[in-house]
């Protein structure tokens, strides 16, 4: 699949995974801060953002349109770094195609199955309401970006989580409202999305490799426990752990600069 994706800067290349819902222009910021040593794509994934619909979403798929990609921009070998949903569509390449990859750096997710761990209920639960949420909205009968946002906010009380979704609206040139999402395959995905790429796969799949690995987590997240820790470090021997203060699943908007520094510190590492 071709993805749409967005460059900036020249140097070693960085590319930046987003996460679910998300799309390239909500990591910007870091691209043009990586931008003045590094060669930084961002890709829409698969079903987001500017990059095609399909109605396939798995970790596989994600991580063969990472290959065309690099492919496609004469990109031998990168540094990856992917948040959540991005974190594990890097593991999965790195897993595959290690010889392409120079740095792994992964951001408030773990290779587990969070389908089969008790404190995660509430993680599937949140997805789950949220895709519900979203497709029960006629977005086409819908006028404006603050009815949207006030039919949304019935379903989701976070005015932040509103916000950061409400990213996901464009108009069409017949000036009715569409989701940027395919909300109806992500709904259907959603098991797969939270299960997959999970210890027993990645011990299978991963090899000795040369690259460096760094994990970065929020201090207040669930994403990525304590508990976590030494079963990661089973898989990847050398990796790094960096915990970011305060900070919830989504570090890189809560603490933006030391989130920054984490991952600059990171990449100087190659």
């Amino acid at each position: 699949m071709k993805l749409f994706y967005r460059e900036l800067g020249d140097g070693n290349p960085v590319i930046i995974l987003h996460g679910l819902y998300g799309m390239s222009d909500n990591w910007m910021y870091y691209a043009r801060s990586l931008a003045c040593c590094c060669r930084v794509i961002v890709p829409d994934h698969r079903n987001h953002g500017a990059s095609p619909h399909s109605e396939e979403h798995s970790y596989a798929l994600m991580s063969q349109d990472l290959l065309e990609l690099m492919d496609h921009l004469s990109i031998p070998k990168a540094i990856l770094l992917g948040h959540s949903m991005g974190g594990k569509v890097a593991m999965q390449f790195a897993a595959l195609h290690p010889a392409r990859v120079a740095a792994l750096i992964v951001a408030d997710i773990a290779p587990k199955n969070y389908l089969d761990v008790s404190h995660s209920f509430f993680q599937v639960q949140s997805h789950v309401a949220i895709l519900t949420a979203l497709s029960s909205i006629e977005i086409e009968k819908v006028n404006s970006r603050k009815e949207a946002e006030q039919l949304l906010a019935q379903k989701i009380p976070s005015l932040i989580l509103r916000q950061f979704l409400l990213k996901n609206l464009r108009r069409r040139s017949n000036h009715e409202f569409e989701w940027k999402i395919n909300i109806p395959v992500l709904l259907k995905c959603i098991d797969s999305i939270l299960r997959n790429v999970d210890y027993e796969w990645l011990e299978r799949e991963v090899h000795p490799s040369e690259f460096p690995v760094t994990f970065i987590y929020g201090e207040k997240s669930d994403y990525l426990r304590s508990e976590d820790i030494s079963k990661i470090a089973r898989v990847y021997p050398q990796s790094n752990f960096v915990e970011i203060p305060n900070a919830g699943h989504w570090l890189h908007v809560d603490q933006p600069e030391i989130f920054l520094q984490a991952v600059l510190s990171s990449i100087k590492k190659c």
